[in-house]
């Protein structure tokens, strides 16, 4: 592996490890009905930054790669915090009950945009050719996180509302201090007519990133959907265990985008060697982290969070298929989206994840202890069913 490949995959693993160290620091401090809270939030401010990926950052990318000088950065960041203020009445509205506090109601809709424009920031680092700048931003970006939160911990303040404050504070102070010292690259006067290009080219490349809304917002979208906020919260608990590891298997389908959209499949992968021996170490980590699961979840939860799992064995079998679904269509979507596959199925894509979401909900609305789990993997099931379809009806076609 090259050492820039190295610095790629520790910035992954940093930055899975800071949100879940938060998360549990913050399970072990409050009520289970305060971390609910803190996981509706997160859930919500996943969801817009999937949808700000669309329609602002990749449109950035695949417009402004070759001339980052002429991206309008301000207009972007404008639009970007008018967007999340809209979408935070919008959250305030499905969910009336999280915003009885009205301190984390402003909290959220008007310092939350940091988040977005943090990640807008650093993908901006990159296309401009400042990845070692990027990724010591985000290192320092995760040391915040974890430092501050430790600290609220040990002395007894830690709650959903600082959490979310510990959070944007962080993206303010590492996007704030870059934008300040790299202010001279940044146009002057803001063009909107840069925001149009950059939302119609995101409308383009809607439906391929369709799966994407859904999987990010299928948390969001099921919380009514819980029995009660505890049980929302251990679920979100119990279902953090496979986040490490689903983090670098996202990172991978990264890799292998790139690679199969410059027909690179069969040559060197980004540093990381051939495709098969990256895909075999992947499944090989896979294997042992599934294994450490399901002999040990139990142990390490209790260690971890001061509290067992609800049902040990079925819950770790259950998190191991997750995370088994997950990996499948990481790297099957990877291929065809770099393929362009998919982006030549929009309606299949619209249709199939729309039913991919009333079944999942339906699960969730029959109740009982597996219900969230049994609703993931209906959602991946669906997803890899997808994936395949768009694949035969692209092999016939070529036929």
């Amino acid at each position: 592996m090259s050492v820039g490949a190295v610095l790629v995959v520790l910035e992954q693993v940093l930055w899975a490890f800071s949100g879940l160290f938060l998360s549990v620091l913050l399970f072990r401090s409050t009520g289970r009905a305060d971390y609910a809270l803190f996981v509706t939030l997160t859930a919500a401010a996943t969801l817009f930054q999937t949808l700000h990926n669309t329609f602002v950052i990749e449109p950035m990318l695949i417009e402004f790669s070759d001339r980052p000088q002429e991206f309008d950065f301000i207009s972007a960041l404008v639009f970007s915090v008018f967007s999340w203020i809209l979408f935070s009445f919008v959250v305030a509205m499905v969910y009336p009950d999280c915003f009885e506090n009205k301190t984390i109601f402003l909290e959220f809709s008007l310092v939350g945009w940091a988040v977005p424009l943090f990640w807008m920031y650093r993908r901006y680092q990159m296309m401009s050719g400042d990845g070692a700048t990027s990724v010591v931003t985000t290192f320092c970006f995760c040391a915040i996180i974890i430092l501050s939160s430790f600290v609220a911990y040990l002395i007894g303040f830690l709650d959903a509302a600082l959490a979310l404050f510990v959070n944007y504070v962080s993206a303010i102070v590492c996007a704030g201090t870059g934008l300040y010292f790299g202010r001279k690259k940044l146009k002057a006067k803001t063009r909107w007519s840069s925001v149009v290009c950059l939302v119609k080219e995101g409308w383009r490349i809607a439906p391929s990133s369709l799966c994407m809304w859904v999987q990010s917002g299928f948390v969001f979208l099921a919380m009514p959907f819980f029995s009660s906020p505890v049980a929302q919260a251990m679920f979100r608990a119990e279902y953090n265990m496979v986040l490490p590891v689903a983090q670098f298997n996202s990172t991978l389908s990264t890799y292998l985008l790139n690679a199969f959209s410059l027909n690179r499949s069969r040559g060197v992968l980004a540093g990381f060697g051939s495709a098969k021996g990256l895909l075999a170490a992947v499944f090989f980590v896979n294997f042992l982290y599934s294994m450490a699961v399901i002999f040990f979840g139990d142990i390490v939860f209790r260690f971890v969070y001061s509290y067992p799992l609800r049902s040990p064995f079925a819950i770790s079998v259950l998190i191991v298929l997750c995370n088994f679904f997950m990996l499948f269509i990481f790297i099957f979507g990877a291929i065809l989206k770099g393929a362009g596959v998919v982006q030549d199925m929009p309606v299949v894509g619209w249709v199939s994840n729309f039913l991919m979401v009333v079944a999942s909900l339906l699960v969730l609305k029959s109740g009982g202890l597996y219900s969230p789990y049994l609703a993931m993997i209906v959602n991946c099931v669906v997803l890899f069913c997808l994936y395949f379809f768009a694949f035969f009806v692209s092999h016939q076609a070529k036929k």
